[in-house]
């Protein structure tokens, strides 16, 4: 699936990874570091998730604060019709 926005869209990669981040959020309370992300890819490395979730917030998908441990927001449309707003550390050290 490719979820689209007016000038962006997303890859099935990049969506996937938004799904996963939207659904740790819905069942744990808060989202998932960017370890979490490779793990659950099973990407060997956190740079291929790090690039994914760099490549959402690029989009206007999340929103990243920096040096905040867990600092994504989900934003776009979710955000135009009211859904609440999580975040997930992207910074060094994540776990």
């Amino acid at each position: 699936m490719i979820i689209e926005t007016p000038n962006e869209h997303l890859t099935p990669r990049q969506s996937d990874v938004l799904e996963f981040i939207e659904a740790s959020i819905k069942s744990n309370g808060y989202a998932p570091s960017v370890r979490d992300v490779a793990r659950n890819f099973n990407y060997q490395s956190t740079r291929t998730a790090a690039e994914l979730i760099n490549a959402l917030n690029e989009k206007g998908f999340i929103n990243i604060a920096p040096g905040i441990a867990r600092g994504i927001r989900v934003i776009n449309q979710r955000q135009e019709t009211g859904m609440p707003q999580f975040a997930v550390n992207l910074g060094r050290g994540a776990t």
